[in-house]
């Protein structure tokens, strides 16, 4: 029963795409296969035809556990306490669905499939306003291939619901910078709220956004102020910013591994997490662990190319190391294709946060890892940042139903 529940919800999702792209054939090529291969590496994992990484143990299981222990705890309960700060949310999210359908791996898995497939679109979407149709279903194929993005698309994990959240509020933004509406902004509040809620780091992003649009905003009301006209933007932005950030740095609300705003200037206590993060079989060398704020520089410099391009040959232990020698070797093209299009991307506004906010999640997540597994898994969670701002550059594709090769 478990099973045909599952399969049932991947025939859903697969119904759906085809409705939804009726009159959107080079959408719909890419959406199909993007589905297709996540769908077909569950499958074949969920009836052991192939055993892939961190579908047994790990987070993953972890996560699927938890949705069965609460939806059988407090059922539709759970929703008085979805939204508190703890590391239990996308478990809650499942158990929904497992109190409404009934259990299933597969169901369960079957949604970070569908977010998987829906990222792919973002991707398309976001390129088509920034760049161009051709930039726009280069990034849609490349998404729709990237190994580690197919591979935890696939699981129970965090970081497909993260992609997800991440592409919407980019997408909140942009629809922002076209239209000051308040429903936009709404958007884009609520998608950094369940992104804090999913990975605590991750509300940098969403502050660099705030921040900008605050200066915007002042700065066009300073203009008008002789005037005595009232912005618009300066309301529907700035006030409900300033209450947001006065909250958490007044109060002592906690996020997700950053804690209030007391802890999160603590740099020790931060240093202790850090430095307890060096273990498993892909650890960095043991004299990148730092004792002091004087060591954060250098080390953090090279953490961060540890993080970005890890694991390295001479790091490699097991044949299985390999994925993540392919997927660094593809950070490195991705990051060349980001300098080639650095012209076009800082003398855009919109590109530029793009680009701060990618630096900042590089940084925080650089010096805060310890390992080149789970450095893998976290840069996956902003890789579709980096293919959207060097889309362009990309020199040829040919992955295209019409056996084209697009050259820029």
């Amino acid at each position: 029963m478990e099973n045909f529940l599952g399969l049932s919800f991947f025939l859903i999702i697969f119904l759906i795409i085809l409705i939804s792209t009726k009159e959107k054939t080079q959408v719909r090529n890419f959406l199909i296969i993007a589905f297709l291969l996540r769908s077909a590496l569950v499958i074949f994992d969920h009836f052991n035809f192939i055993i892939i990484p961190e579908s047994r143990d790990s987070d993953s299981y972890v996560f699927e556990i938890n949705a069965r222990q609460i939806s059988k705890n407090f059922g539709f309960l759970v929703i008085s306490n979805i939204f508190e700060f703890n590391s239990q949310f996308l478990s809650k999210i499942i158990s929904i669905f497992y109190t409404i359908f009934g259990e299933s791996k597969l169901m369960a898995r079957s949604l970070s499939v569908a977010l998987g497939t829906v990222s792919v679109y973002l991707v398309y979407y976001i390129c088509l306003k920034l760049w161009d149709y051709r930039s726009a279903e280069k990034a849609a194929w490349i998404t729709t291939f990237f190994p580690t993005l197919i591979l935890y698309s696939s699981l129970t994990l965090r970081e497909p619901y993260i992609v997800f959240f991440l592409l919407t509020i980019i997408v909140s933004m942009i629809k922002l910078f076209q239209k000051n509406s308040f429903i936009s902004f709404f958007y884009l509040v609520f998608g950094s709220y369940i992104l804090m809620l999913l990975h605590g780091p991750l509300i940098f992003g969403s502050l660099i956004i705030l921040f900008f649009f605050f200066l915007n905003s002042f700065r066009e009301q300073l203009l008008k102020i002789f005037e005595l006209k009232l912005i618009k933007s300066f309301f529907i932005i700035t006030i409900p910013s300033l209450i947001i950030l006065i909250i958490y740095f007044d109060s002592n609300l906690k996020i997700p591994y950053l804690g209030n705003f007391r802890e999160l200037l603590n740099f020790d206590q931060h240093n202790q997490k850090i430095n307890n993060y060096f273990k498993g079989s892909l650890t960095y060398p043991s004299w990148l662990i730092m004792s002091d704020t004087k060591e954060l520089f250098f080390k953090g410099i090279i953490k961060i190319f540890y993080f970005l391009f890890g694991p390295f040959v001479w790091s490699m232990q097991e044949p299985k190391h390999i994925f993540g020698l392919i997927d660094g070797m593809l950070y490195i093209l991705f990051i060349f294709y980001l300098i080639k299009n650095w012209y076009f991307i800082w003398r855009n506004p919109f590109t530029r946060i793009l680009l701060i906010i990618l630096a900042s999640y590089i940084i925080i997540y650089g010096i805060g890892v310890g390992n080149f597994g789970t450095a893998i898994r976290h840069r996956s969670k902003f890789i579709v940042i980096l293919i959207i701002l060097g889309a362009p550059m990309i020199n040829k594709f040919v992955f295209s139903f019409n056996k084209k090769i697009y050259k820029r």
